[in-house]
């Protein structure tokens, strides 16, 4: 059985925890919508996944 591959974290991955945590929180609680909270957080998690992309160069 082949067994599957831990996924490598970015080196931004609490940042980017802490940025999704309290969106999510408001989409569980009916604050926003998930739509709305993906819209807050995305532009969020990319800049900090390309900080973590030019960290590795």
């Amino acid at each position: 059985m082949e067994q599957d591959k831990p996924l490598p974290f970015a080196a931004t991955h609490t940042d980017i925890q802490r940025a999704f945590g309290p969106a999510y929180n408001d989409v569980i609680a009916g604050k926003q919508t998930m739509r709305q909270a993906a819209d807050s957080v995305v532009p969020q998690i990319q800049a900090l996944l390309q900080k973590a992309r030019e960290s590795r160069s």
